[in-house]
């Protein structure tokens, strides 16, 4: 009986269970490879480094921080003081150096700085008296800065007119010597001065100045208060230094960023002939300037507003003061600065 149950032990062996196959048709085995090609892809695509790390690692590259990127740059860092919590201070941006003046009749307390040469050309047309008076005066010259906010400078006027109901053509001329200087006030107001004497073809001159102004913001404020008199060479002994003027005006001015302005000029002006009071004249006007680097305009136009004539003139003719104004004068200042 043993005998017999170990021979049908071993037949069990030998002849598998149809329930429980343990081999696979030959059309399985075929799919194998592609199943295990399908794995591995899988398998592969899971340990692709993301940007920043290294295959098999979880740590960022080395060019990716900061001491890798500074090495990666030939040892500059790239983080900005920002990125680090350090603030940065934009410096500021100094203005532009502007040269020459604000206003055509009222002077500036500056003048050419040392070493700089202001080359100046004036042309003031004015016209309107009763006696048909017009005239077109020009100024040229140049001033030279010097030590201590000094400035001398030499010009040369020549006042081409034409009188009376028969326009009887006239022409004057002289050659003045210019000389100012300037002071400041709490780094804010300026006060300065200036002469100027010169003698041409009919007479003599002589001229002193006083002027004071200010910046406040892109406001400029400018007063100047002025004497002027002249003389024939060959006049009478009574009548030496006997025509004068006496002058104040006023330049009020906006400044846009650009250099260009605009504002009013204001002047009041007395006249003595002969040493005789001539009356007063008021001229308001607009004012429009530019201020560059190296050149520079103003032109200003001022119409004759109101008057004080003397005794023996009130009620007669015209109510303004036409014997040594005249209705209407323009003046266009134009200058370049070589430095």
């Amino acid at each position: 009986m043993r005998s017999a149950a170990l021979r049908a032990a071993a037949r069990s062996h030998e002849e598998p269970c149809i329930h429980a196959p343990l081999w696979y048709p030959r059309a399985h085995m075929r799919r194998s490879p592609l199943l295990l090609l399908a794995l591995v892809a899988t398998a592969h695509a899971q340990v692709i480094p993301a940007p920043g790390e290294r295959r098999g690692s979880t740590m960022p590259a080395v060019a990716d921080t900061p001491a890798g990127a500074a090495a990666a740059d030939g040892g500059v860092p790239t983080v900005l003081p920002a990125d680090a919590g350090v603030s940065v201070e934009v410096p500021d941006v100094a203005p532009e150096d502007r040269v020459g003046r604000h206003f055509a009749f009222t002077w500036d307390t500056m003048g050419p700085r040392r070493g700089e040469a202001d080359v100046q050309l004036w042309l003031t047309p004015r016209w309107g008296r009763p006696e048909g008076f017009t005239a077109f005066d020009i100024r040229a010259g140049v001033l030279q800065g010097l030590l201590r906010d000094w400035a001398v400078g030499v010009f040369v006027d020549a006042f081409p007119g034409e009188s009376g109901v028969t326009q009887q053509p006239a022409i004057d001329g002289r050659v003045m010597l210019h000389v100012q200087n300037r002071v400041t006030l709490f780094n804010r107001v300026g006060l300065g001065a200036q002469a100027e004497l010169g003698a041409g073809v009919n007479g003599v001159a002589a001229s002193v100045l006083l002027a004071a102004d200010a910046d406040l913001g892109p406001v400029r404020i400018g007063l100047n208060l002025d004497g002027f008199t002249q003389t024939a060479w060959r006049g009478r002994a009574a009548d030496a230094f006997g025509t004068a003027r006496f002058r104040q005006t006023l330049g009020l001015s906006y400044t846009l960023t650009n250099g260009l302005s605009f504002g009013i000029e204001l002047q009041n002006r007395l006249s003595w002939l002969a040493g005789g009071y001539a009356g007063d004249a008021f001229l308001i006007g607009p004012a429009l300037a530019y201020r560059g680097s190296r050149f520079w305009f103003a032109i200003s136009m001022l119409p004759q507003v109101a008057a004080i004539k003397i005794d023996s003139m009130r009620g007669v003719g015209d109510p303004l003061e036409l014997t040594d104004n005249e209705r209407f004068t323009i003046r266009i200042s134009i200058g370049v600065t070589a430095r």
